[in-house]
């Protein structure tokens, strides 16, 4: 069986312009291991580039230090790509590190 057949999320030939119009106008997150400024790799060639369209959000995992609060900083580095780095306390457990980058 084809993939498009079997894929509940297929998009028909049909509507293709307007799933594209979409995909294009809509935000793109992605969440890495990598720091943004470690080194130029793949994963900021390929956000850079979808940030000539749409805005990106490339969220990098956590610092843990001696924050009194959970924070995340965001910084712009083009038009539309922002690097977002959550900043959490020593010492949570697991549920709370999982909970605090989620909200």
């Amino acid at each position: 069986m084809p993939i498009f057949e079997r894929d509940s999320h297929a998009v028909s030939p049909a509507h293709f312009p307007e799933a594209v119009s979409e995909c294009l106008t809509t935000d793109f997150i992605c969440l890495s291991h990598l720091r943004w400024d470690f080194v130029y790799q793949r994963p900021q060639h390929l956000m850079s580039r979808f940030a000539s369209n749409r805005r990106v959000f490339f969220v990098e995992e956590p610092i843990f230090g001696d924050f009194e609060t959970p924070r995340m900083d965001v910084s712009k580095r083009d038009d539309q790509l922002h690097v977002a780095v959550p900043h959490l306390p020593h010492g949570l457990t697991h549920e709370e590190v999982i909970k605090f980058q989620r909200d």
